[in-house]
């Protein structure tokens, strides 16, 4: 049997460990984080920038009311404001998160949420003019403990099911096809027997119906008698007295 073809290059090249393991290794960046070289965002400027101060919830749970920019808009530098209604498109950072917002539309859910946003020359300016803004809370009920969550059924998915159950019957009973009625099957109606006197009459005698054929059932046919029985052969005897 033949050998099979090697390649000598595989095989003279010796087969490399792993040496990664339990060994320290120095970080890419490690040297320009801890000696301060690092550019992060806060570090950078451009020629034109303008500064940037989120307003940010004082309530942990309410719904978002009124927002005024009145007195942030007097104080020198000021140059614009942002709300949740100017940002509705939702985004979010992983792909099953598709619903935050860069700012509150409606509600806020916790305190330091994002409502508003305001835009100066100057970060000093851009901090009072947020420092200004007047935000309008309707507060909501929250939960802050195990005996006020066992308490309140809104925040259990297995209620708000039951509760929307019947809303939910009723569109789909809206939107379901009414039922097709079936097609009337043909009543079998007796013929009555014709007389043996016809009687007089001008509507003529109804042509009497074919008739119908019947399979005649086919009797079984007879078993096959068994085969005869061979008689046993006779058996023979014989005499050595003589």
């Amino acid at each position: 049997m033949a050998e099979p073809i090697r390649n000598p290059e595989t095989e003279d090249e010796p087969r490399r460990e792993p040496n990664i393991i339990g060994k320290p290794f120095r970080r890419v960046d490690g040297r320009a984080k801890v000696t301060g070289a690092t550019k992060f965002a806060d570090d950078l400027a451009f020629p034109r920038m303008c500064f940037v101060r989120l307003v940010r919830s004082t309530q942990p749970h309410a719904t978002i009311k009124a927002i005024d920019f009145s007195e942030a808009a007097k104080v020198p530098g000021f140059l614009g404001s942002l709300t949740g209604q100017d940002t509705p498109i939702p985004f979010g950072i992983l792909p099953v998160s598709q619903d935050e917002h860069a700012l509150c539309p409606d509600k806020v859910r916790f305190v330091g949420d994002p409502v508003a946003a305001v835009a100066a020359v100057t970060e000093d300016a851009a901090y009072e003019a947020a420092l200004r803004v007047k935000v309008e809370y309707e507060p909501l009920a929250t939960i802050s403990s195990i005996e006020e969550a066992i308490a309140t059924p809104e925040p259990r998915p297995e209620l708000r099911a039951a509760a929307a159950l019947p809303a939910i019957r009723e569109r789909s009973a809206r939107r379901r096809p009414a039922p097709r009625s079936a097609p009337r099957k043909a009543s079998a109606v007796a013929t009555p027997e014709p007389s043996a006197t016809p009687a007089a009459s001008a509507t003529p005698d109804p042509p009497a119906a074919a008739p119908v054929p019947v399979a005649t059932p086919v009797p079984p046919a007879p078993a096959a008698d068994p085969p005869p029985r061979r008689a046993p052969a006779p058996t023979e005897t014989f005499d050595s007295s003589g």
